[in-house]
């Protein structure tokens, strides 16, 4: 007897009905089905390749489009050894010295002081200008050649390793802020260029040690210390004074910009330091400067906000030149605490 269609239609019906469903026969066939479905796009993928002779993203790769260039690692460095034999500077012992190869490049410099003084100075085998970029967004920097530098003071808590980035540069380089050393790094290539920094710690006896040398740390740093002095304005890129009497050999100065208010300069010494506060936040950038106890200090803080041009110089011309035609927007408080 012959069976048609119907017939087992209707035997494969009773014979479904007759035994309780698999729970796991949909999702087993569901993965089926998307296996098969992968074994064919990567067998088709693998065609093309063959075909064309040249490689295509098949099923599971991660990118749809070109890799983006990744940024040069930071600078790698070599200790030389040799250093922690040589002469004390300022009374200070030398510490440690690192040697590297390339400029343009950014190196990550990290310390532990032996003392509550330590100078950094730096040695270029070509003239050049180094940089250097400390925790708190501060920017400050100078000449380099094979047998000079500028040389910066900081005072530092004895055994807390210090870490801050150096960068050096061709000489005719003038940059104002992070943001534009930033940007110089990203859009040029390394160069060779020999060059080392040198850092000297334990308690200074010259009177250099007085020059002012920012040390920027987190906000947090001021926490318990007694404020000495503060100011508050708006950006408007007028100096304001700040005066006051130290107890002790440093004080520490934190500088907050909130709302538009972007960047500080803080005169003092006949040196200004650039601060990039507006990175900072509500945190403020913190800065240590050495100081004389018991006599009044002065110095001046002259703040910008974000929509004013970096300024082509950081005397009042320049400030003027850059605030030309911008509105001040913003606020920004400077408190002094001693240490």
């Amino acid at each position: 007897m012959e069976h048609d269609l119907t017939d087992l239609r209707e035997v494969m019906e009773n014979r479904s009905a007759a035994r309780a469903p698999d729970p796991d026969l949909h999702e087993r066939l569901r993965r089926r089905i998307r296996r098969g479905r992968r074994i064919r796009l990567g067998a088709g993928a693998a065609a093309a390749v063959l075909a064309a002779g040249v490689a295509v993203p098949v099923l599971g790769s991660t990118g749809a489009g070109p890799a983006k260039p990744e940024r040069a690692p930071v600078l790698a460095g070599v200790p030389d050894d040799a250093f922690t034999s040589s002469g004390p500077k300022y009374g200070m012992a030398p510490l440690r010295e690192v040697r590297y190869s390339s400029i343009v490049r950014k190196a990550r410099v990290t310390y532990t002081p032996t003392g509550p003084d330590t100078m950094v100075e730096y040695r270029c085998d070509a003239p050049s200008k180094v940089y250097e970029v400390l925790p708190g967004g501060g920017l400050s920097g100078g000449g380099c050649d094979e047998n000079d530098s500028f040389e910066g003071y900081r005072h530092d808590e004895e055994g807390v390793a210090v870490t801050y980035q150096a960068v050096v540069v061709p000489l005719d380089v003038d940059l104002r802020s992070v943001a534009e050393l930033d940007r110089y790094v990203e859009e040029h290539s390394p160069a060779p260029g020999r060059w080392s920094v040198r850092i000297y710690s334990g308690e200074c006896t010259a009177e250099a040690c007085s020059k002012p040398s920012p040390a920027p740390r987190p906000g947090s740093r001021v926490k318990g210390l007694e404020r000495l002095a503060e100011a508050r304005g708006v950006p408007d890129g007028r100096g304001r004074t700040v005066s006051f009497v130290p107890s002790g050999r440093s004080v520490r100065l934190r500088v907050t910009c909130l709302d538009g208010a972007a960047l500080a300069l803080v005169r003092w010494g006949g040196r200004t330091d650039t601060v990039e506060c507006e990175a900072a936040e509500s945190l403020g950038a913190v800065l240590d400067h050495p100081v004389r106890p018991g006599e009044r200090t002065e110095l001046e803080i002259v703040v910008l906000p974000a929509a004013a041009t970096a300024p082509a110089s950081t005397d009042d011309a320049g400030v003027a030149e850059a605030m030309e035609g911008v509105e001040p927007d913003g606020t920004w408080k400077l408190e002094v605490f001693a240490r």
